[in-house]
């Protein structure tokens, strides 16, 4: 995560916010508990990976209710989201690469 003050806000929601970095070209996800800092190219990946996810997926049961667990093979980490947080997280990722498309027209003529 960048923690230089040179962040612009794109999104929020009550579950989390997705900011710029304006000085390390980086996306910065935080969502419940979680934070998350990815290039352009890897944010993209990443909301493509959360829209391919599908009712099945979501069979690990916690706290009474169904979840999905998304890690890589060679992490030891991973995201545990219900099919409602993976629809939020996935509105609030498409809405802040659509503000910063925008930002960069405005600001990068």
């Amino acid at each position: 995560m960048c923690t230089t003050a040179e962040h612009i806000i794109l999104t929020e929601n009550e579950h989390g916010q997705v900011s710029w970095c304006k000085v390390c070209k980086s996306y910065s996800i935080i969502f419940n508990t979680c934070c998350l800092s990815f290039t352009h190219y890897e944010m993209v990946e990443f909301k493509n990976m959360l829209g391919q996810l599908d009712r099945p997926d979501f069979t690990y049961e916690f706290n009474g209710k169904s979840h999905a667990i998304i890690h890589n093979s060679t992490a030891y980490m991973g995201l545990c989201l219900t099919h409602r947080q993976t629809e939020s997280l996935k509105s609030m990722i498409h809405e802040a690469l659509a503000v910063n498309e925008v930002f960069s027209i405005i600001y990068n003529p």
